[in-house]
Parts: structure tokens; sequence; C-alpha cells
């Protein structure tokens, strides 16, 4: 007998399902008694409970901070205010705990009421923060290349990566580069030059973030050595052309919660900026470098022309002293050149 083809209603039921199921979030339902009803997938993967487990706990086993007198209140709270939002602690199957922000939003069905919660985990966001805070303060007195080299040096230790490294393109075509800064742990290396084919940095050239956990050397084998690599491009803030770029690269495996793109990206900015400094000082010199030969190259003119000139010139200043006469001038006054 042929299976009956399933009606819209089933086919938005499945669908809907199949939505929440599979949500990066994690997804929670939860009853006005505190207790949980149901979870999506990846709330088992966050909490490292079941299904079957989490369906016989109550909101209490997760948040330990939270009682039945203050889940009252909070839920009169929600069937007030219909969503919620706020930063709790969740624990972790294993006992270990992490901090989490939590939208609650009330339900009420079939006479019921529920909450469906959404909960983000917020470890890798709060350890960012404090990177970000801890390379800002220790970045934050520096400008050119004292701060290109305080940056390379915090972000080796900071991030607990091998390498560190700030380049600027040598090239219109953004082929070849030139380290700025290169760090190995808290200690600068040796400036280099090289061309980009065969790097990863080619990507973060492109204008691309990168992130490659793991077998760097088998994808780019001129990585030596190298399993894990992080770059974002550096941009210059008035023109957004690519300046160069900023990477992290380690011999170990980086996991998934050590990409930190956006930490690098942060940086990346303050480094356009330096780098567009940079450039508008080094033009600034090469300036007054041509001024200083033009004036040099003027005044060498205008000796000449007075010294040559047919017509008889006498410098003196303003209390009448003679201070010097031109050779023309000397003739008339029958003074020997080598005479003066």
């Amino acid at each position: 007998m042929a299976k009956k083809p399933a009606s819209e209603d089933e086919r938005t039921l499945r669908f809907s399902h199949f939505t929440i199921e599979h949500l990066q979030e994690n997804v929670f339902w939860i009853d006005s008694g505190a207790k949980i009803i149901r979870v999506n997938e990846a709330t088992c993967e966050t909490t490292g409970y079941s299904k079957e487990e989490m369906e016989r706990m109550t909101i209490f086993d997760l948040n330990k901070t939270e009682n039945s007198a203050q889940w009252k209140k909070s839920w009169n709270e929600l069937r007030e205010l219909k969503i919620k939002n706020f930063e709790t602690v969740h624990t972790h199957k294993s006992g270990v705990s992490y901090p989490v922000e939590v939208t609650n939003n009330y339900i009420k069905f079939e006479g019921k009421e529920y909450a469906c919660c959404l909960v983000r985990d917020l470890t890798k966001k709060k350890r960012e923060e404090k990177l970000i805070q801890l390379i800002s303060e220790g970045t934050a007195g520096v400008i050119g290349k004292d701060y290109f080299e305080t940056l390379t040096k915090y972000l080796t230790l900071s991030l607990n990566v091998r390498f560190s490294i700030v380049t600027e393109c040598m090239r219109s075509d953004k082929t070849r580069l030139k380290t700025i800064c290169f760090a190995e742990g808290g200690n600068l290396i040796d400036n280099m030059e090289y061309d980009t084919a065969e790097f990863p940095c080619s990507k973060a050239i492109a204008g691309q973030s990168v992130f490659i956990s793991e077998n760097l050397e088998k994808l780019y084998p001129a990585e030596k050595g190298l399993e894990a690599y992080m770059a974002v491009p550096v941009l210059s803030p008035s023109t957004g052309e690519v300046l160069g770029h900023l990477a992290v690269f380690d011999s170990r495996k980086l996991a998934k919660e050590e990409n930190h793109i956006n930490i690098l990206k942060i940086f990346a900015a303050r480094a356009g900026a330096e780098i567009e400094r940079k450039m508008a000082l080094d033009k600034l010199k090469i300036a007054n470098t041509e001024l200083k030969l033009l004036l040099s190259d003027s005044e060498e003119r205008f000796k000449d022309l007075f010294e040559q000139a047919p017509i008889a010139y006498v410098h003196e200043g303003l209390d009448s002293k003679f201070i010097r006469a031109n050779r023309a001038a000397l003739k008339i006054l029958g003074v020997r050149v080598d005479q003066v």
C-alpha cells in the first residue's frame, strides 16, 4: 500500500522540529514548575547531558544559583514581560561552571504555561573580553615601531601561540610582503621579505580572514613544522586598501574555541592606522630630504651668480660693516680674491 503524502501542516511541523533540533543555539523548554520538558541537540553538547537525562532535571540542576523562591519571582516577571534577558551561570555534567546568556520567552499552550529558553555559552566571549583588555592595556601607551613590537609579543603570550607577525605589502600587486615585526613567544625575530604565493597569508592579503586549526604544513608545504594558522588583513582606515596582514601560528593544533579572529581584527584596525601613519612619516622624510637638496642647490646657484656677476655687489650689515663682496666689487676696490 502506497504511503500517503504528508499534508502541508505535517511538513511544516517536521520542518519546525528539524530546524530547532539543528540550531547551533541551545534551546530548551521549561514548565512553570521549573521542570525541563524538552531540549535540542546543541543543549546536550553544551551541558554534557543526554536528552533523557535533561528531561528528568529541573532548572535548579543546571543553575545552582537559582532556588524555588527566586524561580517563582522570575516566573511572575516573565509572565508580565513575555520576554526576559539575563546572564547567569550553568553547570556542566562534569561539574565545571560556565557563564551563559539566557533569553526566556513566555508561551501559553493549551492552557499551560511554558518558557522557551535560548541559551548562549559566554565562555569564549568572556575570555576574549579579558584578552582584548589585557592586550589593549599593554599596547595603549605606545606608537609606531614600539606598538608593533609590543602587539606581537602580547599576542603570542596572551593567545598561547608560538609566532605572531605584522606585515606590510611591498608591491602594488601585493605579491610580496615585508614583516614589520616578527615575534616568537616574548622575543623578537629578525624581519624578512617573502613572496605570498606559497603561504596562507595570500588569502589574508586578498581580504579574507583565515583560520586553519590543523594540517597547515600539508596544505602549505612552505610552512614546514607548523600545524595551525590564524590571520586577518590589515586595512587602511582611510581607503580600505589592504596594507598587509596580522597573523599568529603554532606548531600545535588549535581547538575550535581558540579561533580568535575577532581579537585579531580589533588589533589589525589599530595596526592599519599605525602603518598608514608610518607611511605618511616616510613620505614626509623623503619630501624634507628633497627640499633640503633643492635649497642647497639654490644656494649654490645664488652663490655662483653672485660671484660671477659683471656688476659689483657688496653685502653690508645693518651697522654698515662689510660682510662680503663679489669678484667685480673686489676688482674695483683693488682687492685680490686671495687677500679676502
